[in-house]
């Protein structure tokens, strides 16, 4: 059942993202922005492929799910208007625990991308458009999205959420973080049976891969301010 949970929960995040909901949610705000602002502020960018998390920055128990990550990278990259720079995926599955860890990053390249995606994530637009996709795929009951803090000193502009339903007849917790760090926008997705806890929280995961995409690309546009 938790293996049926896993692949279910991946079909899911690529009809959600392929079917244009990023995009929607950015150009909700572009036309109130000044065309002067689309300007590259980064020339040329570092190869960001490996922004990613890996096993040594989460607790014991997770298995690297490379092939699944690069099965939803190709698939969200056959879509025209979208582009993912790097895909990971993690899951803890035993007697004691589930936990589903998926993340990517894209490329925001200019000023009027980066300030489109930080108006839609403060707007929640991101959270409505996914949780509107998530019952959709998953026939679940996801409902009452509610923000959930990450803390400070995570990307330039950041918003998290949490949502409870049943996936696969199953009770579950969805909790996600969308963040921008200079010209790159990253978002983290756990996914774990409600009523426990998780063993790595996605503030914490977010704040981990944030220090990664600065460690990768150390240029002004993406140190901290």
């Amino acid at each position: 059942m938790k293996k049926q949970i896993t692949i279910s929960l991946f079909l899911v995040i690529a009809a959600i993202l392929t079917d244009g909901f990023t995009l929607r949610a950015i150009a909700n705000s572009v036309n109130a922005l000044n065309p002067i602002q689309t300007r590259n502020i980064v020339a040329q960018s570092p190869d960001l492929s490996k922004a990613i998390l890996t096993l040594q920055d989460l607790p014991s128990g997770f298995k690297d799910m490379s092939a699944e990550a690069e099965s939803l990278k190709k698939q969200l990259n056959n879509e025209k208007e979208f582009k993912a720079e790097s895909v990971f995926a993690f899951q803890k599955s035993d007697e004691k625990q589930f936990q589903l860890i998926v993340g990517f990053t894209m490329p925001m390249p200019t000023r009027i991308d980066q300030a489109s995606f930080d108006t839609s994530i403060r707007q929640q637009d991101f959270a409505q458009e996914f949780l509107k996709g998530l019952n959709e795929g998953s026939k679940g009951d996801f409902a009452n999205i509610t923000p959930l803090p990450l803390g400070q000193n995570i990307g330039d502009a950041s918003a998290g959420w949490m949502t409870k339903g049943q996936m696969n007849g199953i009770p579950m917790r969805f909790e996600m973080a969308v963040f921008r760090r200079g010209n790159l926008g990253a978002m983290l997705m756990i996914l774990y049976l409600d009523g426990e806890s998780p063993s790595i929280a996605v503030a914490d995961a977010a704040r981990k891969l944030d220090s990664r995409i600065i460690e990768l690309n150390p240029s002004p546009a993406t140190q901290p301010q």
